[in-house]
């Protein structure tokens, strides 16, 4: 579940693209992770949504896990 979210303005890393949302998520098991929420509705307040994880590849060898909201 995402607790809190903000949209970084300024630096842009270089991998993820421009409007990335910077999450903190609670895991089911109560652990808090940094990550970044992606597929996520621009306009939508995403606190409070349930996420799963979706591991993603970057420049070959960085895989992060990103989350996206749970949901058809």
């Amino acid at each position: 579940m995402v607790v809190s979210a903000v949209q970084p303005r300024h630096p842009q890393f270089p991998w993820f693209e421009d409007g990335y949302v910077v999450a903190l998520v609670e895991l089911d098991e109560g652990i808090r992770i940094v990550t970044n929420l992606v597929d996520a509705p621009e306009a939508a307040d995403p606190i409070g949504t349930r996420v799963a994880v979706r591991f993603t590849e970057f420049a070959g060898d960085l895989v992060l896990p990103l989350f996206a909201p749970e949901g058809p």
